[in-house]
């Protein structure tokens, strides 16, 4: 009777510790909310995974760029990415687009400074200074 006392407590607590784990929220960076002179791209889940998800935080980042000028438009598929990882959890890249629009084209170019993915609410975020 002991042995299955003790038992259920070890059980109880575990069971207490891995909720208390699950609840355990990494705190949102501050440039999410407060990005000061650069641009935030954001997207949500994305159907074909977080590779697209990202790409696609990417292209909204450009088109908030754009907006900054402007423009309203949909950024196309012009656009090239290219990511180098800094041997840390962060990485940088840069971004290009070509935009055109009422046949004027306007040239976008910014720098991955930071990116992010909320896993809880499945939101990825991208940090973009405009060059």
């Amino acid at each position: 009777m002991i042995k299955s006392f003790y038992k259920s407590v070890v059980l109880i607590f575990s069971l207490m510790l891995l909720v208390s784990c699950a609840h355990h929220r990494i705190p949102k960076p501050d440039w999410v909310t407060n990005p000061g002179s650069n641009h935030v791209g954001k997207c949500g889940t994305h159907v074909k995974g977080l590779i697209y998800q990202e790409q696609c935080a990417y292209k909204k980042g450009l088109t908030y760029i754009a907006m900054t000028k402007g423009v309203t438009a949909e950024v196309s598929a012009k656009m090239n990415i290219s990511q180098n990882s800094n041997g840390g959890a962060s990485s940088s890249g840069a971004l290009k687009a070509s935009i055109t629009m009422q046949g004027k084209e306007i040239q976008i170019k910014g720098k991955i400074i930071e990116k992010w993915h909320d896993r809880v609410n499945d939101v990825f975020y991208v940090l973009i200074e405009e060059q």
